[in-house]
């Protein structure tokens, strides 16, 4: 993706301060109470949902991770296009296993050729299936964390994010996994995508 996920440019170095932070997207400012973290590489106070990514040396907004697969972080203003991207790969994989499922049905394996071709198809038919897997369970889970306004990061170290741990403090023991961010899932996903 050419879009920038919302990498914080490290010249905008602002003092340390445990006061009045930036309010969240919903305006809830239940969570500002705890302090926000320094990037002592990019040598600025990171806001919150804000990480630094190792592999791009940059701090990112609403940092969800590092994709690999496309060289760049996943966060604020790429989150969507991201599941967009899944969505089309599920999609694309969907009418794939399909596809392959039906050219099983009217093969004729009579002959040598038609028996090794059959065999590469169901090597690509295998793939297939294993990437469908892959990629519709990444899309499931995007999806979720798209329509609760959460980030990976987040719902995997949530325990361990000083604005979370302070947030959720005051929470009843059965909904410590709540977000702060979270409104409503319409709201969430037309913001998000």
């Amino acid at each position: 993706s050419f879009k920038d996920p919302g990498f914080l440019p490290s010249e905008s170095c602002q003092a340390l301060t445990y006061l009045e932070p930036e309010p969240d997207e919903s305006g809830s400012s239940a969570y500002l109470k705890a302090p926000r973290r320094y990037c002592s590489i990019c040598q600025i106070i990171q806001p919150y949902r804000t990480k630094h990514c190792s592999a791009c040396g940059k701090c990112c907004r609403k940092y969800d991770h590092h994709c690999v697969f496309l060289g760049v972080c996943i966060g604020q203003y790429n989150h969507g296009l991201f599941w967009w991207y899944l969505f089309c790969q599920a999609t694309t994989l969907s009418f794939a296993v399909n596809e392959l499922s039906d050219w099983f049905q009217n093969t004729n394996t009579d002959d040598f050729i038609n028996i090794a071709i059959t065999i590469l198809i169901l090597i690509l038919a295998v793939l297939s299936v294993i990437y469908f897997i892959m990629v519709w369970m990444l899309l499931i889970f995007h999806t979720f964390l798209i329509l609760t306004n959460q980030t990976g990061w987040e719902l995997a170290l949530g325990s361990k994010i000083n604005y979370l741990k302070v947030f959720r403090v005051s929470l009843p023991p059965h909904q410590t996994n709540y977000s702060p961010f979270h409104k409503n899932v319409f709201l969430s996903f037309w913001q998000n995508c």
